[in-house]
């Protein structure tokens, strides 16, 4: 039995079912065949066997590495609790630390992690939102005779920003959409067994900023050539 976390990301093993060689006393490879998987837990990154099949594979081991104990009682009783257990043990040079803290400490280093990859996402969102809002006005910039007929026949600044706008929302926003979709689709797992959840609110955000950031790009540059007579913008992309 292994933690799901340490079977995924750290053995690279699918589920219950896969199998994963080590090697025994004598250097041969023995497989074990993952049966079950456990929830984040005190254990995450051991491989639990048991006791008769592991001493078939190690027969040198003998004696306990780990030691579990069920400790009721308030924090003080379990502090001192704890103190005793290190002074009774001290020569094998433990570790002694409540259930809390371990945890505690797993936790910290996936927030680490976590923290590591939001940062990076954080990065890549704003390196994606101003590549969208350049590609947008050079679009535009590359549309100046089309803007500059239209002008000529009586269409006004405000109704061509209109025009390049609802363009803008449309490609924009089916980026998004087919993005989203393919985000969803990549975390389902994770949604649908409740240990995961959208970030709705992060997600709403980026979508806004990429969205705002095309549509003042091509806002800026319709209003560049909107200063420009209709006669030169029409010449100037021939």
């Amino acid at each position: 039995m292994v933690d799901e976390a340490t079977a995924r990301y750290a053995l690279g093993l699918s589920g219950v079912g896969d199998r994963m060689s080590v090697p025994d006393d004598r250097g041969k490879e023995v497989e074990l065949e993952i049966v079950a998987l456990l929830a984040p837990g005190i254990l995450q990154g051991a491989v639990i066997v048991a006791e008769e099949d592991f001493l078939s594979i190690f027969p040198s081991t003998s004696g306990f590495r780990l030691l579990l104990a069920e400790v009721p009682g308030l924090p003080e009783e379990v502090a001192r609790t704890m103190s005793a257990v290190r002074a009774a043990i001290a020569d094998f040079g433990p570790t002694v630390r409540s259930c809390t803290a371990r945890l505690a400490a797993l936790a910290s280093v996936q927030k680490t992690y976590l923290a590591g990859f939001q940062t990076l996402g954080t990065l890549g969102l704003l390196l994606g939102t101003l590549g969208v809002a350049a590609v947008q006005a050079r679009a535009v910039l590359e549309r100046s005779g089309e803007i500059g007929l239209l002008t000529a026949i009586g269409f006004t600044p405000s109704r061509i920003g209109r025009l390049i706008a609802s363009e803008t929302l449309a490609m924009v926003g089916l980026g998004l959409a087919v993005g989203t979709l393919a985000a969803v689709i990549a975390v389902w797992p994770q949604l649908a067994t409740g240990r995961a959840s959208l970030a709705v609110g992060w997600a709403l955000a980026g979508g806004l900023g990429t969205i705002s950031a095309a549509l003042a790009a091509g806002k800026i540059v319709v209003g560049r050539l909107a200063s420009v007579r209709p006669v030169e913008a029409i010449r100037g992309s021939e």
